[in-house]
């Protein structure tokens, strides 16, 4: 379906765009019935950064449904503490420390977690990246993300919570202002000024036996199976449509990696490589084709994931078939918030973007002058610009697809036919999603 008036040459000249230069640059425009409006590349596979997090998070609404919230039980037996998860990715330290007060539960108690899994680095990972809240080792029972910050004020590094054990030093002379070992749990300070100031987010470096401690006791093996009697606690967790809002407009790797591990087990129980289920459902439920995208974590950390931009505007079509479609939109980033918070302001785009290192990306979904609501996605990799340049053109294609009306000469045939998706790509009044 060709574009009026000039909107072609416009959005190949920009694709020409010096800060372009030597990058990969892969671009995909879908009208409301599927059909490929202007592309480039769009077949070739890219590295998407965070663009990930829409397989991840749509696979979890597909299998673990829009009002679907995690359950953690707890028991309180003898001197031990039995706890059962479902895997919650919005728990935090607040609430099992009240169940913790509320069941009179001891230091040193053991603490027996069934369900949970080990803790475990994404494939690719790298290992400059392991310090930081963004590259948190997931388990299914962690809390806060399994991230904190460390501040300072009036010359001191506040106090932490004592559940992350984590030793502060103060060692004038550090490279960085602050450097943190997770395998050690130390947090060196270089120095400390007299104004509160935030010092970094960092990864929790052991989420499951943290979360233990914050029952009150040290992690122990299950030997026992659990308790048939009613739980003496349970902390049930925010919705699926929440917790995504979240994930997504913040960009947060760890609900997402842990949104893929809960909607793979629900998928394919006893499978041994959650990405892998995650393709081989989306690839069924879409028709994206399984050449055109490769997943191997949740979060798009990993520089071992690929996808092509039509598939991912194949999935973003499809998702507006779904039951969820309101909430899904109500989950993307609109112009003004989360990772968008800066850019296409007073604009109808609403999506995710991805950022690492020469990776900028974004896909979504714009309404066109004419009401079309039509699929995006831009991805760029190999660039050496700084990402607000890149960024920059991203958002003068969306500019330029608002203008564009469709040439209702050549299309003249098909002028009546409708898109069967019936809801605005404008979304309702804000809600107050987060606590």
């Amino acid at each position: 379906m060709p574009l009026i008036d000039d909107h072609t040459a416009r959005l190949n000249e920009l694709l020409r765009d010096p800060v372009l230069s030597g990058a990969m640059v892969g671009v995909c425009v879908q009208d409301e019935n599927g059909k490929v409006v202007f592309q480039r590349d769009s077949d070739k596979r890219f590295l998407p950064a965070s663009n990930g997090k829409i397989l991840t998070c749509l696979f979890a609404f597909e299998e673990l449904g829009a009002s679907w919230a995690g359950l953690t039980r707890v028991w309180k037996e003898g001197k031990r503490v039995e706890v059962d998860t479902t895997g919650d990715p919005t728990l935090t330290l607040g609430q099992l420390r009240r169940v913790r007060k509320k069941l009179s539960l001891f230091d040193g108690w053991p603490v027996c977690v069934h369900g949970a899994g080990p803790p475990t680095l994404g494939m690719g990972w790298e290992w400059d990246d392991l310090p930081w809240y963004y590259a948190a080792p997931v388990t299914l029972f962690a809390f806060d993300r399994g991230q904190f910050e460390a501040w300072s004020d009036n010359g001191r590094v506040l106090p932490l919570a004592p559940e992350l054990q984590v030793k502060v030093v103060v060692e004038p002379g550090s490279k960085r202002e602050a450097e943190y070992d997770p395998k050690t749990r130390t947090l060196t300070v270089s120095s400390l000024g007299k104004d509160k100031k935030k010092l970094g987010s960092f990864a929790i470096g052991d989420p499951l036996r943290s979360a233990a401690l914050a029952l009150g006791g040290a992690l122990r093996e299950c030997s026992d199976p659990l308790p048939r009697r009613t739980p003496d606690a349970e902390i049930s967790g925010q919705t699926l449509a929440v917790g995504v809002k979240e994930c997504l407009e913040k960009s947060d790797n760890y609900m997402a990696e842990q949104y893929l591990l809960l909607a793979a087990a629900r998928a394919k129980p006893g499978h041994t490589n959650p990405a892998q289920v995650e393709k081989e459902c989306l690839a069924k439920w879409t028709g994206a084709s399984l050449e055109d995208f490769r997943p191997v974590d949740g979060s798009g950390l990993s520089r071992h994931n690929q996808v092509t931009p039509r598939a991912l505007c194949t999935m973003l079509r499809w998702a507006l078939t779904r039951p969820y479609a309101g909430q899904w939109i109500e989950a993307l980033a609109a112009g003004g918030e989360g990772t968008l918070g800066s850019r296409l302001k007073s604009s109808s785009f609403v999506g995710k973007t991805g950022t690492m290192d020469a990776v900028v990306c974004l896909s979504g979904y714009v309404t066109t002058r004419d009401k079309k609501r039509w699929t995006l996605s831009c991805l760029v990799n190999n660039s050496l610009v700084p990402a607000s340049q890149i960024r920059d053109v991203q958002d003068r294609i969306v500019r330029i697809l608002e203008e564009t009306t469709v040439d209702h000469g050549i299309n003249s045939a098909i002028a009546s036919l409708e898109s069967p998706l019936s809801f605005s790509l404008h979304r309702p009044a804000r809600r107050n999603w987060l606590p």
